[in-house]
C-alpha cells in the first residue's frame, strides 16, 4: 500500500473505530496522541513531541497537515537509511584503497630492492669480464693455459650475464602478457628423460642419487621448449639444496591432469618464505644475504611459464625434517 493511502487510511480507522468520530478533519487531543505514537515508531520520542509542538503551537492542524508530517518524516528516514549505507560503502572503499596503498608501498619497497639486486648482479659479471679480458691484454707473455683459463672463465661469467637478463625480460613478457608460446603435440616423457641425460654430468660432481617413476605415453599440448625450461629450473634448484638423492616421478590424475613431482632431500623452506616461493621481486630479499648460483630468478619464470599453460606449480611437501617437494601439474589435451 502506498505510504499516502496507508497514513490516511490509519487515521480514519482510527477517528472512526476508536473516537468515534465520523468527521476527522480536526486533530482532537487522542488524535495527537496517536500521531506521536506514529513518529515515535519513526523518528523516536524525542523528535517526535518536537515535531508536534512545532506543528500545533498557535494553529490549528488537520489530518493533512499530519499526513504530510508522516509522509516527510518516513522519506527523511528513508533518506538516513540511504546514507548509512553509502556511508559504510564509503567506508569499505576506503579500507580497500588503504589496503592498496599499503600493497604498493610494499611492492615498491620490493621492486626497489629488486632493481638494486639485478643491478649487483649485472655489476658482478661485468666486473669479472673486465678484469679478466685485461689481464690477457696487458700480460703479452702469459702461458697458453693460463690464458685459455681466463678466457673460459669470461665465457662462463657472459653466459651468466645473458641468462639473468634473458631472466628479466621473460618476467616482464608474461607478466605484460605478450609472451607467445609455441603449442604443439610434445612428449613429457622424453622430456623427463632428456633433462636426466643432460643432467648426469653435474650429478655425479655433486655426489647426488637420482630415483626415478616416469610414465610412458605422457603428452601434452604445449610448448616444449618452456616445459623444459621449467623442468630443469625445478630439477637445478633441487640439486642445489639436496644432500644426497633427488626422486622424480610423474602422475596422471583421475582428472587427466599430468603432473611431476620433483623431490630432493635437503633442509627443506624456511616457513616464512613459502608463501611467497613464487612472487616477483621475493627473491632479491635473500639475493644480497645468501648468495645462490643463477639469477634467483628461476622460480618466478617457471611458475608464470606454468601459468601461461593453463597449469599450476606449488610446493606440495615441506616437512621439518626436509625431503621438499615441488609438483608442477599440466592439464591434459583432450585429443591426446
Amino acid at each position: 500500500i502506498p505510504t499516502e493511502v496507508l497514513s490516511e487510511t490509519l487515521f480514519k480507522r482510527y477517528t472512526i473505530e476508536r473516537i468515534g468520530m465520523d468527521s476527522y478533519d480536526l486533530a482532537t487531543p487522542g488524535v495527537l496522541s496517536y500521531a506521536e505514537r506514529l513518529l515515535t515508531q519513526n523518528i523516536g520520542p524525542a523528535a517526535a513531541r518536537i515535531v508536534l509542538s512545532r506543528e500545533i503551537e498557535n494553529e490549528t492542524m488537520t489530518r493533512f497537515d499530519f499526513k504530510d508530517i508522516l509522509l516527510e518524516t518516513q522519506a527523511t528516514r528513508q533518506l538516513n537509511r540511504e546514507l548509512q549505507l553509502k556511508s559504510e560503502e564509503l567506508h569499505k572503499a576506503t579500507e580497500k584503497l588503504t589496503l592498496a596503498n599499503e600493497r604498493l608501498q610494499v611492492m615498491g619497497k620490493l621492486k626497489d630492492d629488486f632493481l638494486y639486486t639485478v643491478t649487483h648482479e649485472l655489476r658482478s659479471p661485468l666486473t669479472a669480464i673486465r678484469a679478466q679480458i685485461e689481464l690477457v691484454h696487458d700480460d703479452q707473455n702469459m702461458p697458453d693455459e693460463i690464458r685459455s683459463q681466463f678466457l673460459q672463465a669470461t665465457i662462463r661469467e657472459c653466459e651468466r650475464l645473458t641468462h639473468l637478463i634473458s631472466g628479466v625480460l621473460d618476467l616482464e613478457k608474461f607478466e605484460s602478457g605478450n609472451q607467445q608460446l609455441a603449442l604443439k603435440r610434445i612428449s613429457l616423457t622424453e622430456v623427463l628423460h632428456r633433462i636426466l641425460e643432460n643432467q648426469h654430468a653435474l650429478l655425479e660432481k655433486e655426489g647426488l642419487r637420482v630415483q626415478t617413476s616416469i610414465g610412458n605415453n605422457l603428452w601434452l599440448q604445449a610448448d616444449e621448449d618452456r616445459v623444459e625450461q621449467v623442468i630443469i629450473n625445478l630439477f637445478s634448484n633441487a640439486i642445489k639444496h639436496a644432500k644426497s638423492e633427488l626422486f622424480i616421478r610423474t602422475e596422471v590424475t583421475p582428472q587427466g591432469l599430468l603432473r611431476v613431482h620433483i623431490e630432493d632431500d635437503g633442509d627443506g623452506v624456511a616457513p616464512h618464505a613459502v608463501p611467497h616461493l613464487f612472487e616477483k621481486f621475493f627473491q632479491s630479499e635473500d639475493q644480497t644475504i645468501r648468495k645462490k648460483i643463477g639469477s634467483g630468478l628461476g622460480l618466478a619464470i617457471s611458475h608464470n611459464i606454468v601459468k601461461a599453460h593453463q597449469g599450476r606449480l606449488w610446493l606440495s611437501s615441506n616437512p621439518p625434517a626436509g625431503r621438499t617437494t615441488f609438483t608442477v601439474e599440466f592439464p591434459k589435451h583432450p585429443e591426446l
